[in-house]
């Protein structure tokens, strides 16, 4: 049976999108000469994880000369946010609708809250990182949320 795809980044998502948000715009084989010198991994590879990525919505491909050229339309703190609110959603799932709304709004003072720490460890980082570092993030909410919402009804 097939896995889910990911909602999120894998890692080897992450890997080409680090490359597309560091150089901007680039071909197959630009990506592929960047990743090389870490992974060695093949053109086709490369090529079938681009258009995953642009299948899930964080590329576009416009056609130049014979050459694909990949632009990542959604930035590293568009990616960030997707991460915590696939999280927030995960974690909150059976919660009652009000409080997913209030946690949401915090989503923005969760990722300004993780951006130095991502931006410090970015390309080393594996997305599973931010995950975890996101839930822990979520339930130390929603711990201080049950915490004064018990503390009110006294």
């Amino acid at each position: 049976m097939a896995r889910k795809p990911s909602p999120t980044l894998t890692d080897a998502e992450l890997r080409p999108m680090e490359v597309l948000w560091e150089r901007g715009p680039s071909t197959v084989a630009e990506v592929v000469n960047a990743l090389s010198q870490k992974l060695g991994l093949s053109y086709s590879t490369v090529l079938t994880t681009l258009r995953i990525l642009e299948q899930k919505g964080y590329l576009q491909h416009t056609k130049e000369g014979q050459a694909f050229v990949y632009h990542p339309i959604i930035d590293r703190n568009q990616a960030r946010k997707k991460v915590l609110k696939h999280v927030l959603n995960r974690a909150d799932s059976a919660a009652d609708q009000p409080r997913r709304k209030r946690m949401s709004a915090n989503l923005d003072a969760i990722a300004s809250y993780l951006r130095p720490v991502a931006e410090h460890l970015v390309n080393g980082l594996i997305l599973s990182a931010v995950i975890f570092l996101g839930s822990l993030l979520a339930f130390r909410l929603l711990f201080r949320e049950q915490r004064w919402s018990a503390s009110t009804r006294h």
